[in-house]
C-alpha cells in the first residue's frame, strides 16, 4: 500500500491531505512510474504520478503512469497526468498512457483520479490514452476526471482516447468526467474510434 499527500510535520497529529500535500512521483520522460506484477491486491492513493515513458523496460508501450498485471489495484486520489506508453510503435500497438492494468486476478478499482493529458503513442497505433484495462473482468472506474488524453499523435489508429476497455466483462464506468479526449491527432492517422471510451467485448 502506498499513499500519498502527508504534510510531513515533524511534531503533532499526523495529517494526510492528497489535494494539499502532493506527493509527487515524477520520472522525467526516462521510465515508467509505478511497476506492479503479482497476484496479491495493492493501493495506489493521494499522489501526482508525472512525466513517466514506457517505451523501454519489461513489457514496452504498456503503461507509461502506472503497469499493473495480475495484482487487483486500487488506484485513487491521484493526478495522472504527461505520461507516455510508447514514444512510437511498428507491429505492436501501445496501451495505457497514464493507467494499464492487465489479468487483474479481482476486481480493479481505478476512483476519484485526475487522468489529464496523457498519450498512449506518439507515432503509431494505440489504444487507451488515459487509461487501459485488459481481460480485468469486473473492474470498476469510479468518479474520475478524464481529460484530454490522446491515444495516438500520428502515423496510426488510435481507439479509446480517454479510456480503452478490452474484453472486460462486468466492467463498470460510473460518475466520470470525460471530456476533450481524442483517438487521433495530428497527421498520417488511419483509424480513430472513440474519442472518449472504446469498449471491445468478447
Amino acid at each position: 500500500t502506498l499513499y500519498g499527500g502527508w504534510d510531513g510535520a515533524p511534531t503533532g497529529a499526523v495529517a494526510r491531505d492528497p489535494a494539499l500535500h502532493r506527493s509527487i512521483l515524477d520520472s522525467p520522460g526516462q521510465r515508467r512510474v509505478i511497476y506492479i506484477e503479482g497476484y496479491f491486491p495493492c493501493v495506489v492513493d493521494g499522489f501526482t504520478i508525472r512525466n513517466g515513458n514506457a517505451s523501454s523496460g519489461p513489457y514496452a508501450g504498456r503503461g507509461g503512469g502506472i503497469y499493473s498485471r495480475f495484482a487487483w489495484p486500487v488506484i485513487a486520489n491521484n493526478v495522472i497526468t504527461a505520461n507516455l506508453a510508447a514514444s512510437s510503435t511498428t507491429d505492436l500497438w501501445a496501451s495505457g498512457g497514464g493507467v494499464y492494468v492487465k489479468l487483474a486476478a479481482q476486481s480493479a478499482i481505478i476512483r476519484n483520479n485526475q487522468v489529464l493529458g496523457n498519450v498512449a503513442a506518439a507515432s503509431g497505433s494505440s489504444t487507451g490514452g488515459g487509461l487501459a484495462l485488459d481481460e480485468s473482468d469486473g473492474a470498476r472506474v469510479l468518479d474520475n476526471v478524464v481529460l484530454a488524453n490522446t491515444a495516438t499523435i500520428s502515423n496510426g489508429n488510435g481507439y479509446g482516447g480517454g479510456m480503452h476497455i478490452y474484453l472486460s466483462d462486468g466492467c463498470t464506468v460510473v460518475g466520470n468526467t470525460i471530456e476533450f479526449n481524442r483517438g487521433t491527432a495530428g497527421s498520417a492517422v488511419e483509424w480513430g474510434l472513440g474519442g472518449g471510451v472504446k469498449f471491445h467485448s468478447r
